[in-house]
């Protein structure tokens, strides 16, 4: 008896994953918030602008992408072999997140976006977006990095007048001998680094963590990188 009950709580559950692998396929775009009951008026609005523009790409190469309001944010995707409801989005700097579905059907699909609440969306396209191309990282000497480089803004725009004044003395320094210091608004980090696999990455060892530096761009004086801990790529320049 228990061996029949196994063997139908498996085919539930592989029945379950088959599903929701289909229907998923597409493009996806936010419609409303699903649990309005803990959120008041003024809230609501807010996450409704901020949400507004939330598009999702599921394609059935498990690669997905996540935009809103700007350049799509690239990963993979995995369902949970013990529920099939439970995903898990990996974006392709390595950060991972759990997506749960509350429903999902042929064209509407609620889902719980870790701590980001749960919200409804809608299919409007059967066939996702293409992935967008990759920006693909660079070597860098160890010669080249070395030195203090000073923040001046991201790629997908310039700091304002008023965060370029905030932001002025903001800048990540590589030490000849392994040394790492930076400075973000007030915060400062104290650590060491070393090149990764091939010197298109930097690892960064502080008292707050270990992070990795993707290096994307780099001149004897400009420098394009993303932390693994961020969503936008920054421009720096090198002081001197």
């Amino acid at each position: 008896m228990k061996k029949i009950t196994f063997l139908a709580l498996l085919l539930v559950t592989t029945v379950g994953i088959a599903q929701n692998d289909k229907l998923i396929i597409g493009k996806w775009a936010f419609s409303d918030l699903y649990d309005k009951s803990s959120v008041d008026e003024q809230g609501q609005q807010m996450a409704a602008m901020l949400f507004k523009e939330l598009t999702i790409n599921f394609r059935p190469d498990n690669t997905m992408s996540l935009a809103m309001r700007k350049k799509p944010e690239t990963g993979t995707y995995a369902f949970s072999k013990e529920n099939p409801n439970e995903i898990t989005a990996t974006s392709e700097r390595g950060n991972a997140m759990t997506l749960t579905i509350i429903k999902l059907t042929a064209d509407e699909l609620i889902l719980t976006l870790d701590k980001a609440g749960s919200m409804i969306l809608k299919k409007v396209s059967a066939t996702p977006d293409d992935a967008p191309v990759a920006t693909p990282k660079v070597a860098a000497t160890h010669k080249q990095i070395t030195g203090k480089w000073m923040v001046t803004g991201s790629t997908d725009k310039k700091l304002s007048e008023a965060a370029a004044e905030i932001m002025k003395d903001s800048f990540v320094e590589f030490t000849s001998d392994g040394k790492y210091h930076s400075k973000a608004l007030m915060v400062e980090q104290h650590g060491t680094w070393a090149f990764g696999a091939g010197n298109m990455t930097i690892n960064v060892d502080t008292e707050d963590g270990k992070a990795v530096w993707n290096i994307y761009a780099i001149s004897d004086t400009e420098l394009i990188m993303q932390n693994d801990t961020s969503s936008k790529r920054m421009t720096f320049v090198k002081k001197g």
